[in-house]
């Protein structure tokens, strides 16, 4: 009996320990998505990808919403949601795609927090053009190949850069 009880409390202990290491991974991962920085590759294709971060950056992301907006407002009517072949097509991509932005230097919340301001102050409707759905920000270094591969730049269908301070500064001592 005793035999029986010592291998039911081991069996609880490692379970347990098994228990939190799986807790404690998921919890990682969930931080790191959070914090827009994510091991794994983003799952969108035909996306606008924007890299780099300056103070014109948002101003972009405010024009992309508009022209979305407008695209929307053109299928609005019920005629052209009920019809497919009476929808009007996007003027381009842009206006169509989800946005990445990838950025090194500020985090995800600062940025998110920028653009839903920025979005709100202009009247643009939350249902069009959404944080976390229609613009998705990701923390990365714009440089590196493998945060390249994580924000699917090879199956982006249009790719903006941003020059930062840090790349102007690099060009002139060139």
């Amino acid at each position: 009996i005793l035999l029986c009880v010592c291998m039911i409390l081991t069996g609880l202990c490692v379970f347990a320990v098994l228990v939190s290491m799986i807790t404690e991974s998921f919890q990682m991962m969930m931080a790191d998505i959070s914090m827009g920085r994510t091991r794994t590759m983003l799952p969108e294709s035909q996306h606008t990808l924007i890299l780099g971060w300056n103070k014109t950056t948002p101003l972009l992301i405010l024009q992309i919403a508009y022209l979305r907006l407008q695209w929307r407002e053109l299928n609005r009517p019920w005629a052209r949601r009920l019809l497919p072949w009476r929808r009007v097509q996007p003027s381009t991509s842009v206006a169509k795609a989800p946005v990445v932005v990838m950025t090194n230097l500020r985090t995800k919340r600062e940025v998110e927090d920028q653009v839903v301001k920025l979005l709100a102050e202009h009247g643009i409707p939350n249902r069009y053009f959404q944080v976390g759905k229609d613009v998705v920000i990701r923390v990365g270094d714009p440089a590196s190949p493998i945060d390249l591969e994580r924000v699917a730049a090879h199956r982006a269908s249009a790719i903006i850069l941003q020059m930062t301070a840090k790349d102007k500064k690099a060009v002139k001592d060139r």
